[in-house]
């Protein structure tokens, strides 16, 4: 069966309800471009992507926004989105968010923690409904990490590294 819904890349998530005419606070994972609205933004719901109009758009600081989402008009509508994640279409994000690489530039580059190698970025797999995958060959094993912001300390492409700060425990689950 053919995937009907686009590639999403997750963009932040909601913190909050903000107000009492159904606004929410969002968490960015990434720079927001000011002055750049997005029509829709997506947010999983029955365990598929399901489009929201969006209304208003207003960055708060640079790490958070206010959002008002279409028919969603008071606190406890707003409610059903607390803690969940928001996404847009990856043929999009560049036109309103400052988002780390995403393409074969950095394939290659060696991938630290703590000073420590980890080992080869092999490559970064797409993933229709989540995060950005990297394949990271240590030895013969293969380790699979998220690209996102949280866990991407520093790309240095001048000497071609990659620093990432893991949750403990994370490569044990590997190495």
């Amino acid at each position: 069966m053919k995937n009907i819904f686009p590639t999403l890349i997750p963009f932040g998530y909601c913190s909050k309800t903000f107000g009492y005419k159904g606004e929410i606070k969002i968490m960015l994972n990434f720079k927001y471009k000011e002055n750049a609205t997005p029509k829709f933004i997506w947010c999983h719901q029955y365990g598929k992507p399901v489009p929201y109009f969006v209304e208003d758009f207003t960055l708060l600081n640079d790490n958070e926004c206010s959002v008002k989402l279409e028919d969603i008009s008071n606190e406890n509508d707003a409610s059903q989105f607390r803690n969940k994640e928001f996404f847009i279409e990856k043929e999009l994000i560049d036109n309103y968010f400052i988002a780390p690489k995403l393409n074969k530039d950095i394939v290659g580059f060696n991938v630290l923690q703590n000073g420590t190698t980890i080992g080869e970025l092999k490559e970064i797999q797409e993933n229709k409904i989540g995060h950005p995958i990297m394949l990271i060959l240590n030895q013969n094993d293969e380790i699979l990490i998220p690209f996102v912001e949280e866990f991407i300390y520093k790309i240095d492409e001048e000497n071609k590294i990659i620093e990432v700060k893991l949750p403990e425990g994370l490569l044990d689950l590997y190495i």
